[in-house]
């Protein structure tokens, strides 16, 4: 009634010499032991990760019904935008945005397509009725602030005046907006790496998420290990560098310039600081999302 495993035994001649005891059961799996019948093994707004997808298959489960994976097309805009494998010349910027946002959203679905163009607000609109064609959603990067140049919210109207988001109190952020269109969503977000990073994750990831029931990743809390600054009256986003310590995590802020992207690459994270604050004390807790 139990098994002893080969390396803790011999063979000579014909007799077994056993060096470990085992109890009774000691390593064996009884059946049902792993899942009963009628067990739940994957519940609604489940992820099927790559563990959850072993354990349907040691199950024998093939096929489960899942959330119709989504479509995506990616508009770059900025007549000083170029593709990543080109050489930096006359003041241009390589197109970090769409693959930045290309893998923060891949787990929902696919990109069909892609594109840059020019701060052209003819060249805008095709590109968004070409996204219509053949997407569920189409992000903008860029072109959704104040300037002369600036073109995604003239460019959605040409395809519909419900623009239900127009400026978010998020900083960075606040150039973020959405329009609807028989099912079909438009999200224009800032061209700053940081802010459409966050715009993206906290405005319509979360929205997805919550939708399908999909179950949050666990929260992570650490303590400010100093003091630090922030203005009062629009939320801020502040990256952060995590350490281990006796009694949980520390939290140090990494200050940076606006349209810096290195910064995603050294936090662990980001909190959100409220409007109301102005700055937060040593030994705060605060809520970490992971990056």
């Amino acid at each position: 009634d139990s098994v002893v495993m080969i390396e803790q035994t011999s063979k000579i001649g014909e007799e077994i010499f056993i060096y470990h005891p085992v109890k009774s059961r000691e390593n064996m799996i009884t059946e049902g032991e792993d899942f009963a019948k009628g067990s739940i093994i994957a519940s609604k707004g489940a992820l099927l990760t790559s563990a959850k997808i072993g354990v349907l298959a040691s199950a024998g489960i093939s096929r489960v019904k899942i959330f119709k994976p989504m479509t995506f097309s990616l508009i770059s805009t900025g007549d000083e935008i170029i593709p990543i494998t080109q050489e930096l010349i006359d003041c241009k910027i390589r197109d970090t945005n769409s693959h930045l946002l290309q893998a923060l959203y891949a787990p929902l679905g696919a990109t069909i397509s892609k594109i840059i163009i020019k701060d052209d607000l003819n060249d805008l609109i095709k590109a968004i009725g070409e996204g219509l064609a053949t997407s569920d959603i189409i992000i903008i990067s860029g072109g959704s602030s104040v300037g002369y140049r600036d073109y995604t919210e003239k460019a959605i109207l040409h395809y519909t005046d419900d623009i239900f988001i127009k400026g978010i109190a998020l900083k960075p952020g606040k150039p973020t907006m959405a329009g609807y269109l028989n099912g079909q969503l438009i999200l224009g977000l800032p061209g700053n790496p940081m802010a459409a990073y966050v715009a993206l994750s906290k405005v319509f990831l979360d929205g997805v998420y919550d939708a399908f029931n999909v179950k949050k990743r666990a929260k992570i809390f650490a303590r400010a290990k100093i003091n630090f600054p922030s203005a009062a009256g629009r939320a801020t986003v502040m990256p952060i560098k995590l350490e281990e310590s006796d009694t949980g995590y520390l939290a140090t802020p990494l200050f940076y310039k606006s349209g810096l992207i290195g910064i995603l690459s050294k936090a662990d994270g980001y909190t959100i600081i409220s409007e109301s604050e102005e700055g937060i004390p040593k030994d705060t807790l605060l809520e970490v999302f992971p990056l």
